[in-house]
Formats: structure tokens, C-alpha cells, sequence
């Protein structure tokens, strides 16, 4: 993931209905944040067009912080889905994620 987070990553969340009430896209109804992790200074709606979330700014440690952006910038994104447990293969990989 280092190389795509590099340069951001989409993670579906945005305020575009209301400023500064984030919530999270993508299921039935959109879902208020309930978690943040913003890098100092964020969100800050540069020039009022920012309104998209993505993981933006990488840390000492390796991690990623978020910042908002605008909704029109193109990066890769992360997509949520159900893992249906019935349809799984009937063998198993010891120590690695698959998906």
C-alpha cells in the first residue's frame, strides 16, 4: 500500500452536505464519522472546496493520517464489502490475507 498512499488514498468519507459533519459513503445511508484520525491542521476546506477524505500524510511510524481534499482529485480508493463466509474457497492460505 506505500507506493498508491504515497499519493493519497480515497476512503469514502466526505462533507458535502454540511461542512465539518463528515460521514461515511457507500452503504445504505450515509454514516456520521464515529472515528477520526486527521493530521494536525485537518480538516481545513482549503479554498471551500475541499470536502473528500483520504489517508494523505504518512507518519514517522509508517502510518497514514487523513486530510481532506477536493471530491474532483483522482487517487485510488479502498472499497468496503461484505465477505460472504459460504462462498470462501474450501482450502486455507496459513498467514496471509486474501482480498
Amino acid at each position: 500500500m506505500t507506493y498508491a498512499a504515497d499519493f493519497g488514498i480515497w476512503i469514502g468519507g466526505n462533507d458535502v452536505n454540511t461542512e465539518h459533519s463528515f460521514v461515511w459513503i457507500g452503504s445504505s445511508a450515509p454514516v456520521p464519522f464515529n472515528y477520526t484520525k486527521w493530521h494536525p491542521g485537518q480538516p481545513n476546506n482549503m479554498n471551500g472546496d475541499q470536502d473528500c477524505v483520504m489517508l494523505q500524510y504518512r507518519t514517522a511510524n509508517g502510518d497514514y493520517e487523513w486530510g481532506d481534499v477536493g471530491c474532483d482529485e483522482k487517487h485510488s480508493f479502498i472499497c468496503e464489502m461484505t465477505y460472504d463466509t459460504s462462498q470462501a474457497p474450501s482450502h486455507q492460505y496459513p498467514n496471509n490475507v486474501i482480498g
